[in-house]
């Protein structure tokens, strides 16, 4: 969700209002919290959890790949919340492959068989389905 809010302001013309640029500051704000909360909590977090962190890294990682020029004034801001997330990710991913060993090992197992015969998505639904600067990644759990 935050970083839903991250996109929809920095895809708009690249002219920040006084209120959008005090919005997104919280939003950036809320989200350092939020990871480094997660941070302290990494034994409890599930695999859920783990994948909307990942979720939240891949996002991040988007922005800065494909759009540097809208994102270019928070660039440094940026990197640090991707750098806490995959952190945070890691972390977590460790834990739950210990705690939860057997899940671990079946999610592993269809995310190996899953990704070694990918289906192929037309040009033209891909072209369809994502912005033109928002193609060529895509989200990995490991």
């Amino acid at each position: 969700m935050l970083v839903r809010v991250l996109a929809l302001f920095f895809m708009a013309s690249g002219m920040w209002s006084t209120n959008e640029a005090a919005l997104l500051n919280r939003t950036i704000d809320a989200l350092e919290r939020a990871l480094r909360y997660m941070q302290g909590a990494v034994s409890a977090i599930n695999l859920d959890g783990v994948f909307c962190v990942r979720r939240v890294a891949e996002q991040l990682q988007a922005f800065l790949k494909y759009e540097p020029q809208v994102f270019q004034a928070i660039r440094f801001q940026l990197e640090h919340l991707l750098a806490m997330a995959r952190q945070c990710a890691d972390e977590a991913m460790l834990f739950v492959q210990q705690e939860y060993t057997v899940y671990s090992l079946v999610v592993g197992f269809f995310d190996d068989q899953w990704n070694s015969n990918p289906c192929d998505l037309s040009d033209e639904c891909l072209k369809e389905k994502t912005k033109p600067n928002q193609r060529g990644y895509e989200l990995r759990i490991k």
